[in-house]
C-alpha cells in the first residue's frame, strides 16, 4: 500500500496534553491517539509497524529455539 493511500494523521505542534516526550512524538507522527484517559488506539502506522516487527522476530528466531510468545503491547 502506497503512504498516499494510508491513514496518517500527523500533527505539526505538540499535543499540549502530552507529558512524556515518546507519547507527544507517537501522537504527532501519526501513530496512536487518545481515545479517553489512559486509553489509546493504535494508528495503521503503529500497526503496520507491530505487524513487521513481529515477522521481523519469528524470521529470527526460526534461526535459534522457535519458541512463539505473545507480549503486550505498551
Amino acid at each position: 500500500m502506497k503512504q498516499s493511500q494510508m491513514l496518517i494523521p500527523t500533527l505539526r505542534e505538540m499535543p499540549s496534553d502530552a507529558q512524556v516526550i515518546s507519547h507527544a512524538l507517537m501522537v504527532r507522527a501519526g501513530y496512536v491517539r487518545q481515545v479517553s484517559a489512559g486509553i489509546y488506539a493504535y494508528l495503521p502506522l503503529a500497526n503496520r509497524t507491530i505487524e513487521k516487527f513481529k515477522k521481523s522476530c519469528v524470521k529470527n528466531s526460526k534461526k535459534s529455539v522457535p519458541l512463539k510468545c505473545l507480549h503486550q503491547h505498551f
